[in-house]
């Protein structure tokens, strides 16, 4: 309580304004959160966040994951600004890992080394085409398509070595129409 004005932690009907540098440790609710240009929130593995109403991101926030947890976002109104959200995700073993990308980024190279070859043509991320129906090899400048799962290799020749910490920068999708379509195999 003694780091909030007035020594009050907010709550369900409070809008909160950062303009400093904030680490939350704990589940939090708020009705409305704004994020000053360059100002940081770090939400701490195992700690939630849930925004009721509007979420003005000017600056950033990093969803952190470790070996005992991952932090949650939850937005249920609006999102505008021009910030960003990190999401990590938190990987302890090699092998085969379903990956889902809650967040517009650039190309999949953003995700580590995708595209490493153990040997020719076996690569190390593929997403399901249920129109083929087959599984398709993904290239660091392939694309992300928003909605769409993935199949990645952490280990040697992995998008990452194990255990790893991948993490994710972009605009969080707000929405999006899943077409859920299924081949007859």
């Amino acid at each position: 309580p003694s780091a909030w004005m007035s020594g009050r932690v907010p709550g369900t009907e409070d809008a909160v304004l950062l303009r400093n540098q904030m680490r939350l440790n704990t589940p939090s609710v708020v009705s409305h959160l704004k994020l000053d240009s360059g100002i940081t929130l770090n939400a701490s593995a195992s700690s939630t966040l849930e925004i009721l109403k509007k979420v003005e991101l000017n600056g950033q926030i990093i969803l952190e994951a470790d070996s005992s947890g991952y932090s949650q976002l939850k937005a249920s109104g609006t999102i505008s600004g021009t910030g960003s959200v990190t999401m990590q995700q938190y990987i302890a073993n090699a092998g085969w890992h379903n990956l889902a990308i809650p967040v517009d980024i650039s190309s999949l190279d953003d995700l580590g080394d995708v595209g490493d070859q153990a040997g020719t043509g076996a690569q190390n991320t593929f997403y399901w085409d249920p129109s083929t129906p087959q599984w398709v090899n993904q290239t660091a400048s392939a694309t992300d398509e928003k909605g769409r799962g993935y199949l990645a290799y952490v280990g040697t020749y992995g998008i990452a070595a194990a255990p790893a910490t991948l993490s994710l920068t972009g605009t969080p999708y707000t929405d999006f129409a899943p077409i859920i379509s299924y081949g007859t195999g």
